[in-house]
């Protein structure tokens, strides 16, 4: 919830291609763009023989203030839980964001963890249209 679902990406021809030269920026620049939105993520979790549903989403590069409504669940009973962020924070790009969410009838706990992303493989072929 309350992140900005849009992006805007800036190429730097002057700088070095992405992931070819660590001692230098990669010149892509990716910033927010547009209204803070919902990002909504359809899931059972009532699974009988499952300890763990996953999700995953992406958050454009940005800045979420702290206090924000961030992660919404609601239960089938009709209950829904919001977890709020606790200190600003800044989602960088190049980096994965885990939340551990465990949800009840009674209530919602989260933690988190911050990663990098591992390096990306390489593919070839042509786009069609």
């Amino acid at each position: 919830m309350n992140t900005k679902t849009g992006a805007k990406f800036t190429l730097g021809k002057d700088k070095a291609p992405y992931g070819k030269n660590k001692e230098k920026t990669d010149g892509i620049e990716i910033t927010a763009d547009g209204d803070a939105a919902d990002i909504q993520i359809d899931a059972d979790v009532t699974p009988k023989d499952a300890t763990e549903v996953l999700n995953e989403a992406i958050i454009v590069p940005q800045t979420v203030a702290q206090d924000k409504d961030f992660i919404q669940i609601y239960l089938k009973s009709g209950g829904k839980f919001t977890y709020k962020l606790e200190e600003e924070t800044t989602f960088e790009s190049g980096k994965k964001y885990k939340y551990i969410i465990t949800a009840n009838q009674t209530d919602l706990s989260v933690t988190s963890e911050i990663e990098d992303w591992g390096e990306g493989g390489t593919a070839t072929g042509e786009a069609t249209m």
